[in-house]
């Protein structure tokens, strides 16, 4: 909240330092029930960590590998419920996946908190469209994800296949980062109101999900590509930003990482 906000101020004190993958670490995403986290990585696996023992553990391993997919492991997602994990490729595949946990740390208690007991395989989806870009689950059914030539794509995890599809300009460059609005509010027919891209080719792109359709992009003055994007979460005077006054609507603030060593602040 905005009094946390205020006073609250990292230590920058390393925790823990988890080094098993053989090649750069791609993704990361924490499980919806904050039990672990998972990395996807270059190496073709994507790795289960526990979180809730992380400061007093002396072994830093991780509790499960998930080594089933071919190619390089793109991104990864938390989907479906607590221990609902998806992982895309470069090979072009999307895998649903589940850490199965112990009965006792589903019930909260007993055990050492870590009690993962295996990885089971839901469902495969293989779109044919080149290598998978990048995820984001909006709602605990519905997935997005771009695709080396797709453009931008919902799978309901419900079904075999894609609810619907944008098909994003050439001249856009590659969709290799993706975010959703911050409290990814489902609409009928199951997407979230709107989706943010940033590309290869420095453009950084608003889509209307309701009615599948671009809104407006903006590209990097140097055309640089976009490395990353995230939400501003903090309130607009903790980042130095007016406040409407008779609480008007302000349009949602996005860290954008392009270019050499810089990040803007872009307003959606």
């Amino acid at each position: 909240d905005a009094a946390g906000a205020a006073v609250w101020r990292p230590r920058g004190a390393l925790v823990a330092h988890l080094a098993e993958h053989r090649k750069a670490v791609t993704s990361l995403a924490v499980a919806r029930g904050g039990a672990f986290v998972v990395s996807a990585s270059a190496d073709g696996t994507a790795k289960v960590w526990g979180l809730r023992r992380l400061e007093r553990d002396v072994t830093f391993a991780s509790r499960l590998t998930y080594a089933a997919q071919p190619g390089q492991l793109t991104a990864v997602a938390a989907v479906e419920d607590d221990a609902g994990v998806v992982t895309a490729s470069d090979a072009g595949s999307l895998h649903v996946w589940r850490v199965e946990v112990a009965a006792a740390l589903r019930r909260g208690g007993g055990g050492n908190g870590d009690a993962f007991a295996g990885v089971t395989a839901r469902r495969v989806l293989s779109p044919g469209l080149g290598a998978v870009l990048s995820l984001a689950a909006a709602g605990p059914n519905m997935l997005l994800y771009t695709t080396q030539r797709g453009g931008v794509h919902a799978w309901d995890l419900r079904t075999r296949g894609d609810a619907w599809r944008m098909a994003a300009p050439p001249a856009h460059g590659l969709l290799q980062h993706c975010v959703l609005r911050p409290d990814a509010t489902l609409v009928a027919g199951g997407a979230c109101s709107w989706l943010l891209t940033g590309s290869s080719a420095g453009c950084v792109a608003l889509w209307d999900c309701r009615f599948q359709l671009p809104v407006a992009s903006w590209r990097h003055p140097a055309h640089a590509a976009v490395d990353a994007l995230a939400l501003a979460s903090a309130p607009r005077a903790c980042l130095g930003l007016p406040t409407p006054a008779n609480g008007a609507h302000t349009a949602p603030l996005v860290y954008v990482a392009a270019g050499e060593n810089e990040v803007a602040l872009w307003g959606a």
